[in-house]
């Protein structure tokens, strides 16, 4: 089962036995629990992964809140630039100005980054159910929350 997040839902999906996919249901993004409706569609293994989902999302945001919005945004920053490579490998093509913005903004990036002192490192409890992209996503709205 997968569980995919949009501005106000949360899909489960049910990965079939041919490759395909089912939503299966949705729900309130909101919602941190397994409402009856849901696991009334769900099987018992699903309810029980979509329980760790849940936990692990709650885990996720109270660490988020911890964080400043710069180190949220710097920590996204990876996977951001991981899908805009995906993207760009599937598009094949830029406009100019496009192109150019990211050459200029990337260049400005990189001076920062070399510039920057490295701090000693920090410990932190790894999230592993979350996938990479619904860590982003979450990190995302966390950014657009604090602005």
């Amino acid at each position: 089962m997968r569980f995919i997040t949009t501005e106000q839902k949360v899909h489960c999906i049910r990965l079939l036995p041919e490759g395909e996919e089912q939503t299966v249901v949705t729900f309130d993004i909101g919602i941190d629990t397994v409402a009856p409706h849901v696991a009334a569609l769900l099987s018992q293994r699903e309810i029980e992964e979509l329980e760790k989902w849940l936990a692990d999302r709650s885990v996720l945001r109270q660490e988020i809140k911890k964080r400043t919005p710069e180190e949220v945004i710097l920590g996204a920053f990876p996977g951001l630039i991981c899908e805009a490579t995906e993207a760009l490998k599937s598009r094949g093509h830029l406009s100019q100005e496009l192109k150019q913005e990211l050459k200029s903004q990337l260049k400005a990036f990189k001076a920062e980054l070399e510039a920057a002192e490295v701090s000693k490192p920090v410990k932190r409890k790894k999230l592993e159910k979350i996938g990479k992209k619904e860590q982003l996503k979450m990190k995302l709205k966390a950014i657009k929350g604090k602005l």
